[in-house]
This record gives C-alpha cells, structure tokens and sequence, in this order.
C-alpha cells in the first residue's frame, strides 16, 4: 500500500569560515507520530553540500523495530540552482545481525550499502535507493531494539545498521547549494515527504574535525557481498 504523508523538518543551512572551505549543512527528520503502513517510523536526513560534493549521513531513530516498514529503504532529495549530474563514489554503514532470540551484533568494521543512485526530475533531484532484500540479507535500514530488553522482535538476519553514510561527486553543487525538500522510504512503497522551513548560517568546524559530527562517509566502494548466518 502506498501512503503519502506531509512532515515537517529542520532545515539548518552552515557556511563553514576558515581554510577556504565552505559548505552547507541541511537536516530533516519525520515528525513525532508519523507511520508508516500502521507502524511509526523516525528517521534523520543530514546533508553537507559544498563545492561539487554532497555528503548524506541518514539514521533510522525508531526504537522498538519490529516490521519491514519501519525500515529505511531509501531517500530522495530536491536539490536548488540545478541542473546536476551527480555520482556516488562512495558509501558505508555497519551490519547488524539480528539472532534468533532477538539479541544482536555489530560488524566489527564498515562495509558498503549496496546502495544505488539516480538523477530524477532534469538532473534536480537525487534518489539514493536499497536494491531490495535477500533471504538472509536486508538492504535498509534497521532501527534500535525494545530498549526494554535490548532484543528485537523481527526476524534473524542481518540488516543495514541504524546508520549510513554517502558521498556523491556533484557538478554544479556549491556552498550555496540548498536542500529544497526531501522524501523518506520506508518499507517497499512508503513515502514520508516534507519541504524546507527556513535556515540559519553559523560556522562550521575546521575539516579535521568533521569526522566528530559523522558527516563524512568511509570511502569504501563497491557493492556488499552476501553473507551467510552461522
């Protein structure tokens, strides 16, 4: 079932000073209450665009994920003074493996999200995209356990972890670039759409400390092999 539901989301504009680097920071995320096919869904959208590079940091927040449509299976996001061509060079996330007794474990490093990219709407519009699931092996993004007994409910098999992070080589983008709207997935056909509201300009940290804000992806490349539960 395809739903359509209206958010409302921050929307924060940075112009870093220092070092000859600027950029722009843009976040939004779902409104308390939002659902998706009867579920609630919570979910952050950060991106950093600065000069012909766009970063997007995207976590999944609800806690207690128990259902394939409280999983994040993908973005998309309208970009302003288009047209851009835009490609992902690199993205990561950690693996979560969910067990049959609904403990879990993190991936001890990062590994690609399988993830794919697509210009839309003239080159204005970027979609980033779960290429769909395998038995074992799920391509979205899953969210926290029942912090009551920091168990799942779902299903075993191993998930995207709360968390992922793309970098994208784009022309034309600047420090000037804005985020004009953006639009989350969840499960197979539910979208979350929201506009910006406003934005405000206040310095960013110098480039070494960035990696403390996570918004810079691990450049790792290619697609995530299948593994196999032991």
């Amino acid at each position: 079932m395809r739903s359509s539901i209206l958010i409302s989301l921050t929307f924060l504009t940075v112009l870093a000073i220092g070092s000859n680097a600027f950029a722009a920071f843009i976040d939004f995320q779902t409104p308390a209450g939002a659902t998706s096919d009867g579920e609630f869904v919570h979910a952050d959208l950060q991106i950093t665009t600065s000069k012909s590079q766009i970063t997007v940091l995207l976590t999944n927040l609800q806690s207690d994920t128990h259902s394939l449509w409280q999983e994040v299976s993908g973005i998309e996001f309208t970009l302003s003074n288009g047209p851009h061509l835009a490609s992902l060079t690199s993205s990561s996330t950690i693996d979560r493996t969910v067990h049959q007794n609904g403990t879990w474990s993190d991936a001890s490093s990062g590994t690609p999200t399988g993830w794919s990219m697509s210009n839309l709407l003239s080159n204005q519009e970027i979609q980033l995209k779960s290429p769909g699931d395998m038995k074992y092996i799920k391509y979205s993004l899953i969210g926290s356990p029942n912090p009551a007994n920091n168990r799942y409910t779902t299903q075993e098999g191993i998930w995207m972890g709360p968390q992922a992070s793309f970098t994208l080589s784009c022309t034309g983008v600047t420090a000037n670039t804005i985020v004009t709207g953006a639009i989350f997935n969840f499960g197979k056909t539910t979208e979350i759409a929201g506009v910006g509201g406003g934005f405000a300009t206040v310095p960013l940290p110098e480039p070494a400390s960035l990696s403390l804000l996570s918004l810079t992806a691990i450049p790792l490349l290619g697609r995530r092999r299948p593994r196999k539960l032991a």
